[in-house]
């Protein structure tokens, strides 16, 4: 009855999403973009079909015009994020988080987004210092955030935090083999051989196949600082037997 209504457009075309009929809710806003390409909300939405209907390239696009037309909506930050995570577009990731960051001050979501992202690519004293300022800024101490913690605090020389952090992880999941084998490294860092022995069996125990031969090697090593060279050469030869690399 009234084509050119505008307005009565984005309704159907909100409808559309809220029946994930996207492909339908794309044209919708896809005549709205061209008709009126000012509105956010209009464009917020084109975005969000654009990436459900997999057109990634043009929800990005989308999704920074909504930061740069209205840089307090936070939702679009975090879509805008995930979509450059599943293009491994790292950089532009994180020029978003930091984007964020400007515009939000010390948002837990930003940092959180930062620490994993240098947990991943394995820079830890990075890790650990966004790690602490999302905790900072009211992050949750979920599992994987303190375990991840506690290993990058073991990769930046911080073995008697990482002890305490890790301990916390231990309590929460008995039998993580990953949380198990940093506390042994931990306390064989600060050569507290014995209890790196239990903490190191008791990964070996709870581990699967894939973590063992790192393992047992490690193992040997705290045998043999104890002079147990029987049993560190057994642990060695087992390493070897896993992975003879």
């Amino acid at each position: 009855l009234a084509p050119g209504n505008l307005l009565l457009a984005g309704k159907l075309g909100r409808n559309y999403i809220q029946l994930n009929q996207y492909d339908k809710a794309y044209r919708v806003f896809s005549e709205l973009f061209q008709a009126d390409s000012t509105r956010v909300t209009w464009n917020k939405q084109l975005a969000f079909s654009a990436y459900q209907t997999g057109r990634v390239k043009q929800a990005i696009d989308l999704f920074g015009r909504v930061i740069e037309m209205n840089p307090g909506d936070y939702s679009s930050y975090m879509n805008l994020i995930k979509l450059y995570q599943q293009t491994e577009q790292d950089d532009k990731k994180l020029e978003v988080v930091d984007k964020g960051l400007n515009h939000f001050g010390s948002d837990a979501g930003f940092y959180q987004v930062k620490a994993a992202h240098f947990f991943n690519v394995r820079q830890y004293d990075a890790a650990k210092q966004a790690y602490e300022d999302y905790f900072r800024a009211g992050g949750d101490s979920t599992y994987r955030a303190l375990q991840n913690y506690g290993i990058s605090l073991y990769f930046s020389g911080k073995e008697e935090k990482a002890i305490v952090v890790l301990e916390q992880c231990a309590n929460q999941v008995a039998n993580d083999p990953y949380v198990l084998f940093y506390l042994g490294l931990s306390h064989k860092k600060q050569v507290r051989y014995d209890v790196a022995e239990a903490f190191m069996n008791a990964a070996i125990e709870s581990a699967t196949p894939a973590y063992l031969p790192d393992m047992y090697h490690h193992l040997g090593q705290i045998f043999g600082q104890q002079r147990k060279f029987e049993e560190s050469i057994a642990a060695l030869k087992k390493a070897n037997e896993l992975d003879p690399t």
